[in-house]
């Protein structure tokens, strides 16, 4: 049947909880007697292929359509559809991954935190969800059911042929203990995915978890996927050992599980507990950098601050004088510096004098191997580092004192004699 245009379809389908808008289409096209492909004609925009496309960039105006015609409440389906900025999300996912028991329970409605690349398992039944359809080997709902077949069967075509038909409620799951980490790991992803309003959207912890997550798949051992369920640590092993992995943000769901179970570490509240952890990952770090090695500059620049604080923490030990000075990293308050933060060391030169205060002077002067004046006029130099933006320190010492040389040496003589982490503290704190 076909709807006069603009007139309120005669047939009615309540939006389910925590539904995709692919599979409220879908549902409300089967009620109406249509496949998804004409109900997304009847409203006004042209059949699009692949189903995460109509996930992440439905217009409002198409919402609101929808909304007026189904008779919903404007902005009721907003909870159906994903946020835009979505970091590692379905822009590139290549199908949504399921569970068999709420497919069955929920008579085919999927959920649309399956989409989601940090949805791996089932709280309500305690399962593994499902990466592929058992036949055919492909992710489901790839592509927009073109139709009228319910939607707990496949409907994948494999170049060209007959859809695939194989009924997903009747796979096997794999189910985990009530105390798997594994679980407690995603209800703690479902928990932050919701924190940003009607649409599931891009907290920053999503963020960090997606800029981390490559960076920490190179660094786990088969000993650290041993610690949730034996099926899930064999299909680490196998995932670790293949040649091929495939594209990123295809990993299995056991191989995300454990992801994000270690990296619910690096982001728990306990800093000291995350920093350590942090500390064990880098052990094999030598370079004497803030950012490790096999990080890419765009994910490192993507982590929250708070992230930055622990990593930068967690780097202290291996850093030099001045990086400990810059970065703040033996303090709490670790922080990258602000490129605007050049200004307030520009200012900050105002205030400080050019040989340290006699005060200070008796409290952190060595008591041999550097001299007195050389080491005022020193100190007082380094006070411009702490917040520096730019590497090559000279400029900021030039600031105060042109004519001081050979700092790294004096310096070195300085921590050697007085201690780096009182010394390092004070000029942070005076600073």
């Amino acid at each position: 049947m076909r709807a006069s245009h603009g007139r309120v379809l005669p047939l009615r389908v309540a939006v389910a909880q925590e539904e995709g808008l692919d599979s409220w289409l879908q549902a409300l096209a089967l009620r109406n007697g249509m496949s998804l492909g004409q109900i997304l004609t009847e409203f006004g925009r042209p059949q699009v292929g692949r189903t995460f496309t109509l996930l992440t960039k439905a217009p409002n105006a198409f919402l609101r359509e929808i909304e007026a015609r189904s008779g919903l409440s404007s902005g009721h389906l907003e909870s159906t559809v994903l946020g835009p900025h979505l970091p590692l999300g379905p822009n590139r996912a290549r199908g949504s991954r399921y569970c068999p028991r709420c497919l069955a329970e929920r008579q085919g409605r999927w959920k649309l935190q399956w989409w989601l690349p940090f949805s791996f398992a089932c709280t309500a039944h305690q399962a593994l969800l499902h990466d592929v359809c058992p036949s055919c080997r492909t992710r489901a709902r790839h592509r927009l059911p073109i139709t009228t077949a319910p939607a707990t069967i496949c409907t994948q075509r494999n170049r060209g042929g007959p859809v695939c038909g194989t009924d997903l409620t009747g796979t096997d799951v794999v189910l985990l203990d009530a105390d798997d980490p594994v679980l407690t790991a995603q209800r703690w992803i479902d928990e932050h995915a919701r924190q940003s309003g009607e649409r599931i959207g891009s907290p920053q912890v999503l963020t960090d978890l997606y800029a981390c997550t490559p960076w920490l798949l190179r660094r786990l051992t088969q000993a650290d996927a041993a610690q949730v369920s034996p099926p899930l640590s064999r299909d680490w092993h196998g995932w670790s050992t293949c040649i091929t992995r495939g594209p990123r943000g295809q990993e299995p769901a056991a191989v995300t599980a454990i992801a994000v179970h270690h990296l619910r570490l690096m982001l728990a509240d306990d800093t000291e507990d995350a920093i350590a952890f942090l500390r064990a990952l880098l052990t094999h770090d030598t370079a004497a950098t803030i950012r490790p090695g096999d990080m890419g500059q765009t994910h490192w620049k993507a982590l929250s601050p708070r992230l930055h604080n622990r990593f930068l923490r967690a780097a202290d030990t291996r850093l030099g004088h001045t990086d400990r000075l810059r970065y703040y990293t033996c303090t709490p308050a670790a922080r990258l510096p602000e490129r605007t933060h050049n200004q307030l060391v520009a200012e900050r030169a105002r205030h400080i004098p050019q040989m340290l205060w006699p005060q200070w002077t008796m409290q952190l002067l060595p008591r041999h191997g550097v001299d007195v004046d050389l080491f005022r006029a020193l100190t007082c130099a380094l006070l411009l580092i702490p917040g520096q933006a730019q590497r090559p320190v000279r400029p900021a010492l030039n600031l105060l004192n042109p004519r001081l040389r050979y700092h790294n040496p004096t310096l070195q003589t300085m921590v050697a004699h007085g201690g780096d982490d009182v010394l390092a503290l004070s000029l942070i704190h005076i600073s």
